[in-house]
């Protein structure tokens, strides 16, 4: 049993980033539109230098970088899941039943973590996603880029997280 401990502890540490590590991951974001003379073109949610041009015409395009200080939230979903297989392979090594029970309980914790990651995801994408279609502004996609679904999510992911911290560690 001892081994198999080792073990997990051995993949769960490949799995997940270290504590507190700094990481990184860019991504280019490029927006192009056309506005009309005398208005503006608001940028939100951004951190670090803005640097802004004369333009000539209607076209406008925005090009940026998006940075994580702390993980990419696609990476961080992904090594979610790679954890979640390592409890699903090892768990099976715990006959115990309170221990069985505890693996139980943190894999359902973990894959609703996951599911809400994922929807944020899906949310995050959504705008970027209608605007390469062409689909901005027709009828039923304001319902996909509702405030409201984001909040709902977020929240979702917070208590889901909590209840992965909350969970009682099966492999202790």
């Amino acid at each position: 049993m001892r081994t198999s401990l080792r073990s997990l502890a051995l993949l769960a540490g490949l799995a997940l980033p270290a504590a507190g590590q700094q990481t990184q991951t860019d991504n280019s974001f490029k927006w192009n539109g056309q506005i009309a003379a005398g208005n503006w073109v608001n940028v939100h949610n951004l951190n670090g230098t803005v640097t802004v041009g004369a333009a000539t015409g209607s076209e406008v395009q925005v090009t940026a970088t998006k940075r994580w200080r702390r993980g990419d939230p696609a990476t961080v979903r992904i090594e979610a899941k790679k954890l979640r297989y390592a409890a699903e392979f090892f768990g099976p090594l715990f006959d115990n039943a309170r221990k069985r029970r505890r693996c139980d309980r943190f894999i359902v914790a973990l894959k609703r973590l996951q599911d809400e990651l994922g929807a944020l995801n899906d949310i995050a994408v959504t705008p970027m996603l209608l605007d390469k279609l062409g689909l901005i502004g027709e009828p039923g996609t304001s319902t996909l880029l509702g405030k409201s679904r984001h909040k709902r999510h977020l929240r979702a992911a917070t208590d889901a997280y909590r209840d992965l911290i909350r969970a009682k560690r099966f492999w202790r």
